[in-house]
């Protein structure tokens, strides 16, 4: 039996966010998660392949490319829209030591989180991150 999700275990200050697919138009899930992210101050980049400026910020083509190494990646595709997109994603991330990936819901398929779970890889994909954000804006 896998130990249940803990959203709380994943937003940490201290920690360095990562968002694969982010790109210019503010009506992406991607677009407004990275700027939640910024907005509340926590440490995020964007991962994206094809631009190389997002929101005014440098984008990394690859997970590898991010500087610091994130500690969480957070991951919006939806597996209809690029089956193949979320086991890469996990592979790049277990080649570089990284452990913490949040998918929002519907993005995680079953091949990926067995492969999570046969890589050590800590997946969250039962919790919105926009709301998760939200509850931690509301005094």
């Amino acid at each position: 039996m896998l130990p249940p999700e803990d959203p709380a275990a994943f937003l940490n200050k201290n920690f360095h966010f990562a968002v694969v697919e982010v790109g210019n138009d503010a009506r992406n899930l991607g677009f407004q998660l990275y700027s939640t992210l910024k907005s509340t101050g926590f440490m995020v980049s964007t991962v994206n392949l094809h631009e190389r400026i997002v929101q005014g910020e440098t984008a990394f083509p690859t997970i590898a490319d991010v500087r610091p190494i994130p500690d969480v990646i957070v991951f919006t595709i939806l597996e209809r829209e690029d089956p193949q997109r979320g086991i890469n994603t996990l592979k790049e991330m277990r080649d570089h030591g990284i452990f913490r990936l949040w998918a929002e819901p519907d993005c995680a398929s079953f091949a990926m989180r067995e492969f999570a779970a046969a890589n050590a890889i800590d997946l969250l994909t039962s919790f919105s991150l926009a709301a998760e954000l939200a509850k931690q804006a509301t005094p």
